[in-house]
């Protein structure tokens, strides 16, 4: 009787819930994160013609503008081809006109103007295509870029729907075979603040009782300032780091405008504009793709936890065993 009275007045001890497997992930994501992704959304085949295509318009958009580089310079050397024989015809009016040698002309080019003249040291190509057929050239182009890109942004919508999708039908049928106990210890939501409102809207009656309004109402403000704080800790970060990428854009056009000033005097035009507008492309993309990249990463940690929703325990079939029913 008094070893029973001694275990009825001790504190039963019960052993603190363990760290599950989502708080205690901690690093990058693992590849095989982004394998079963892009796995759920489709075969290798399927796979192999989403590079294919993005491969593809890539391609047809940067000949694209390519194309008119080079047809910028057809014209260029077309025009100087005209001016060159107005300024033949003109010399030999002269000389047949006049019985006075032209004196220090020892080169026709060297008759007509000094931006003439530097181009005939850089043009020593020759006029290939007419300027209707470098138009149509140029339409085909626009044409097969927007048709690729249009094909592109398809198939990569099909494959993450597909993806998602069949990820989301995964979790679902393992939560519906999972034990109570993965309902009880695992909250509706993913944020504290909606974990704590729900459980306070269950327990109202409960709180009223026991006069804990202000203690509720503390816990929620401390929810929502770390909610808070969060969030506008993501945003700031986005900003700041838009902010340096746009620096070193900005350092990267301007060196390669001025490298055409000081360091290359004999570039064509076109060339120089085609090199302007591809750095501007290119440092546009890359803001653009490390920003996304980001997001990726931010929404890859949420297909990491459906990945492990279907890895849950499962219930007990009634024809398993009696202890593990």
């Amino acid at each position: 009787m008094l070893r029973l009275l001694q275990s009825l007045e001790e504190p039963e001890e019960t052993e603190e819930p363990t760290e599950t497997q989502e708080l205690m992930s901690k690093g990058s994501l693992k590849s095989t994160v982004y394998m079963n992704y892009f796995k759920s959304g489709g075969g290798i085949y399927t796979l192999l013609f989403l590079v294919v295509v993005l491969v593809l318009g890539q391609m047809a958009s940067s000949g694209a503008d390519y194309w008119v580089t080079f047809w910028t310079n057809q014209e260029e050397l077309r025009k100087y081809y005209s001016d060159l024989e107005l300024e033949k015809s003109v010399f030999d009016l002269h000389e047949n006109s006049t019985e006075l040698p032209l004196q220090g002309v020892s080169n026709i080019s060297d008759v007509g103007p000094q931006p003439t003249r530097n181009l005939s040291r850089n043009l020593t190509q020759e006029v290939i295509f007419s300027t209707e057929t470098s138009l149509y050239i140029y339409t085909v182009c626009i044409l097969g870029s927007v048709i690729i890109t249009i094909i592109r942004s398809v198939v990569f919508f099909k494959v993450c729907m597909t993806a998602s999708r069949r990820l989301h039908n995964t979790m679902f049928s393992s939560i519906l075979q999972g034990t109570m106990r993965f309902f009880d210890t695992n909250p509706s939501a993913r944020s504290p603040v909606f974990s704590h409102l729900a459980a306070s809207l269950n327990g109202l009656t409960t709180i009223r009782a026991c006069g804990a309004q202000q203690l509720l109402r503390q816990e929620f403000d401390s929810h929502q300032d770390l909610h808070t704080s969060s969030f506008y800790l993501t945003i700031a970060t986005s900003v700041a780091f838009g902010f340096w990428l746009d620096v070193v854009s900005n350092i990267f056009v301007a060196c390669v405008a001025f490298s055409f000033l000081l360091l290359d005097e004999g570039s064509l035009g076109a060339d120089v504009g085609l090199a302007i507008s591809q750095s501007l492309i290119l440092t546009g993309m890359l803001q653009h793709g490390i920003r996304m990249s980001t997001e990726v990463v931010n929404h890859m940690t949420a297909v990491e936890r459906i990945l492990e929703y279907t890895k849950i325990d499962k219930e007990p079939g009634p024809e398993s065993e009696p202890g593990e029913q």
